[in-house]
C-alpha cells in the first residue's frame, strides 16, 4: 500500500464559525467547503489550549501544553500589579528532547517541508525539530495586490506548491502555517467591495482570500 501525502494547513485564530461550510452564512469558502463535504468535518473538536504557541505546540508534539510548560503565547506577557494572579514560568521553545510530529514523519519515510508561521520558539526552530525544507514567513503582513492578500497568502502557497512539486516522486508531509486571519489584517478592494453586505467586510474578504489560495 502506498503512503499518503500529507498536507496540514494551520490557520492563525481561526473562529469556529468562520467558514460558510460550519454555517457562516456571509462568509464565502467554496474551496474549503468542498474538501469539507469531501472529507471529515469536527464538530466536537478542540484545542490543546486555546492560544497560538500552546496550540501549535500541543499539534507538533502531541502533549498538553501544561506537560510542556508552554501554557500561553511567546513570549508572553509580564507580570503586572493589577492581576490578581501571577502567570505561571514557561519555557521559550520546544525541547530537543521531545519528539515532533516532523520527527516521526521522517523516520517514516516521508520528506517534510514547513511554510509559515511557526511562533513556538525561534531557536530551536522547525529545521532542528525534522523540517526538510523550511520557509519561514517573517514579514507576514502584505499590501494587498492583484497577486497578493494582506497575509502574504499567495506567497506562502506558492512556496508550498514548490515543495509539493519537488516532492512529487516521494512521500511528502508538508506543514502550512498561513498568518491568516491573525490581526491586523487587510485584504483586496475588490474582495472588501464584494462582501459589504457581511458582519465585517474585511475580514470576509480575508477569509475569502484564504480559502481561494487552498483552490490553487
Amino acid at each position: 500500500m502506498s503512503i499518503p501525502n500529507i498536507v496540514f494547513v494551520l490557520c492563525d485564530d481561526l473562529g469556529v464559525n468562520d467558514l460558510h461550510c460550519y454555517g457562516r452564512e456571509d462568509h464565502h469558502t467554496p474551496n474549503l467547503d468542498r474538501l469539507a463535504g469531501q472529507g471529515t468535518r469536527f464538530t466536537s473538536a478542540y484545542a490543546s489550549q486555546a492560544i497560538c504557541s500552546a496550540s501549535r505546540a500541543g499539534l507538533l508534539t502531541g502533549l498538553n501544553p501544561a506537560r510542556l510548560h508552554l501554557t500561553t503565547f511567546l513570549p508572553g506577557r509580564k507580570d503586572m500589579d493589577t492581576q490578581r494572579v501571577l502567570h505561571p514560568e514557561i519555557t521559550m521553545h520546544i525541547p530537543l528532547s521531545i519528539p515532533t510530529l516532523p520527527k516521526y514523519l521522517k523516520s517514516a519515510g516521508y520528506s517534510t517541508g514547513f511554510v509559515g508561521k511557526w511562533h513556538v520558539g525561534d531557536q530551536p526552530g522547525p529545521a532542528d525539530h525534522g523540517f526538510d525544507v523550511v520557509k519561514d514567513g517573517q514579514a507576514h503582513n502584505s499590501i494587498p495586490s492583484d497577486t497578493e492578500g494582506g497575509k502574504s497568502e499567495y506567497l506562502m502557497t506558492s512556496q508550498a506548491l514548490d515543495f509539493i512539486e519537488d516532492n512529487r516522486e516521494q512521500p511528502f508531509a508538508l506543514y502550512l502555517g498561513h498568518f491568516t486571519p491573525h490581526i491586523t489584517y487587510d485584504a483586496k478592494k475588490h474582495l472588501i467591495e464584494k462582501n459589504a453586505g457581511a458582519f465585517e467586510p474585511v475580514y470576509a474578504a480575508l477569509i475569502e482570500t484564504l480559502d481561494d489560495t487552498i483552490g490553487l
